[in-house]
Order: C-alpha cells, then structure tokens, then sequence
C-alpha cells in the first residue's frame, strides 16, 4: 500500500516537473485571531505602555422576566483610551475588529458622533493599528495645540 502511494507521488512530481520524492509544499496556514484576543493583546500593550484603558461591556443583560435589560448604548464602543498628549489627556474610543470585521450602523452612527465632536475614534485590528492610530493622535492634537496658540495671541 505505501509503496502504490510512493508511486503515485513520483509520477506527480514528474508530471509537475519537480524531481521524483519532491511533493509540493502545503500553503502555511494564515493565523486568524478573533476579537477577543486582539482586544486582549491590544490592551495588555497599552498597560505595559502606561496608557490608561477601559474596556466598555456593552451587552445586553438577562432579567428575571427572560428578556433583556437593553445596553447602554447602541455602537458604543469596546474600549475607551485616555493617551496623554503633552500633559493634556485625550479620549479616543477603541472598536476592535478582526482583519476583515466592519463596523456595525450602530458603530458607524456612534463613529459618526464622536468625529462630530473633533474626538478619536480608531478601528483597531492589531497592536501596530494601535500604536500607528496613538501617533497620528500625538500629531493630530500638537497640530491643533499650535493652531489654537496662534488663535489666542491674535486675540
């Protein structure tokens, strides 16, 4: 039986070009990590990092009468940051998501009123969406600093 296996593996790999006993290579298999480990691993970054992080549980919760009591808000998102920048704290809502999760209406609405309002609102898959997302967020707030000194000594 193995030595009809052998053959049939030869006869592939001559007819593939490759030499007889060389049998193609399985693809490696692509690591997929779920939200919750991205949130996990994100937010042990931040910690380690001195950033100050809450996770936001925003599931509904049962009742006694078998319903729901309903979340406090529709989209919110999964964590809230407070990233000092220049000794000023700045809030930036966190949604997690897998390489290829999107944002809910709810999350694209709550996204929506948080950009309204000049905040930060980051859709982060990875430690390195996270870290990029806090740089762009130093540049974004010393920008306006600047801005607002120019403001105030032009009265």
């Amino acid at each position: 039986m193995a030595l009809k296996k052998a053959r049939r593996v030869s006869q592939r790999s001559l007819a593939a070009g490759r030499p007889t006993g060389v049998t193609r290579q399985a693809r490696p298999k692509r690591l997929t990590a779920s939200e919750g480990i991205i949130q996990k691993a994100v937010l042990d970054w931040l910690k380690a990092n001195g950033i100050f992080a809450v996770r936001l549980n925003n599931i509904p919760v049962p009742t006694k009468s078998g319903g729901f009591r309903p979340v406090a808000m529709r989209g919110l998102a999964d964590c809230h940051v407070d990233y000092p920048v220049h000794n000023i704290p700045v809030s930036i809502w966190v949604e997690f998501k897998t390489e290829k999760g999107r944002l809910s209406e709810h999350q694209e609405e709550f996204k929506r009123l948080v950009e309204e309002q000049m905040g930060f609102y980051a859709v982060v898959r990875s430690i390195d969406d996270m870290e990029g997302y806090l740089k762009g967020v130093r540049e974004e707030v010393s920008n306006r600093i600047m801005i607002a000194k120019k403001e105030i000594s032009n009265g």
